[in-house]
């Protein structure tokens, strides 16, 4: 009899002890400070006096720039103009399970070369001028969208993309405008590339050379002010718009329809005729430098 009443107690506290760690763990996953929050507010506590209720007592989803799914978990922080002055958080931009990461302007330096893993899917650090190199390939091609605008980066582009030999690239949106990157991006042509599933591409304001890569999905396409001397010619997916406006003038061209929502492809020193997805919708200049405008669409 008292072996049994000993072995009762002994399952009992053995239950008790595993709902105990049960509850503790539940407590701690929903109390637990998000990685990238804590590191934010532990290297720049003065963010508080940019942003509402940051680093705080409050609940990190009532902060501005944070928003969460159900459940209390951080899907996307965002920050513009706050100034951060201090290295990029590679640890904590590793962090799995935020979204969505904005730090624009925020005075970042660092290696982008140097970023191991990223968490997130969509991250944008443009207008921090401290960044260098590129993100490595392998982690550049798991996200969905990057801008790194105006971040005076340099270097090769079509080399850190590894054009010709990406088929998997999960990117739709490749913001790089504004810098002062080289490269010739004839290797980035074809429907296999990196650049294959973007519907954005912004390369705007850099010395890239060469053709000029047109993704098949494109929507917004920009690569004015370079040294391109041509454009890919491609088959494009189609895409729905209703109506495009040149100029002022309104019109629907049957090869750019189903395509392209806006187009810029201005001062580059293109020295032939333009493709077909696009030589329907500009004024074409057979001079050495085509001012082909700027192409958008109008709400009706």
């Amino acid at each position: 009899m008292v072996v049994t009443d000993l072995a009762l107690f002994q399952s009992t506290q053995t239950t008790t002890g595993m709902l105990f760690a049960v509850v503790l763990s539940l407590f701690v996953s929903i109390g637990a400070a998000t990685p990238l929050l804590d590191e934010l507010c532990t290297r720049a506590p003065h963010i508080a006096d940019h942003m509402h209720n940051w680093c705080s007592d409050a609940a990190e989803c009532d902060w501005d720039g944070v928003d969460c799914v159900p459940g209390e978990r951080v899907f996307q922080v965002r920050l513009r103009d706050v100034p951060l002055n201090f290295a990029l958080p590679i640890d904590a931009l590793s962090e799995q399970g935020v979204h969505t990461v904005g730090l624009r302007n925020c005075g970042l330096s660092g290696d982008l070369g140097a970023i191991g893993a990223i968490g997130s899917r969509s991250l944008d650090l443009s207008e921090n001028s401290g960044l260098f190199g590129m993100i490595p390939t392998e982690q550049l091609h798991q996200m969905v969208q990057l801008d790194l605008a105006s971040c005076a980066l340099s270097g090769n582009l079509a080399d850190s993309l590894a054009c010709e030999s990406v088929e998997s690239s999960l990117l739709t949106v490749f913001d790089v405008s504004s810098n002062a990157l080289s490269g010739n991006m004839s290797v980035c042509e074809g429907s296999s590339t990196a650049l294959c599933k973007l519907h954005t591409l912004k390369l705007s304001g850099n010395e890239l050379t060469g053709r000029a890569p047109v993704p098949p999905r494109i929507a917004v396409y920009e690569v004015a002010r370079n040294n391109f001397t041509s454009l890919e010619d491609v088959e494009l997916s189609p895409r729905i718009i209703e109506a495009v406006t040149i100029f002022g003038v309104e019109r629907v061209p049957e090869s750019i329809r189903p395509f392209v929502q806006s187009c810029d492809v201005r001062d580059n020193q293109f020295d032939t005729v333009m493709p077909g997805w696009l030589a329907n919708t500009v004024a074409v200049d057979l001079n050495r430098t085509l001012d082909c405008g700027y192409l958008s669409t109008e709400e009706k």
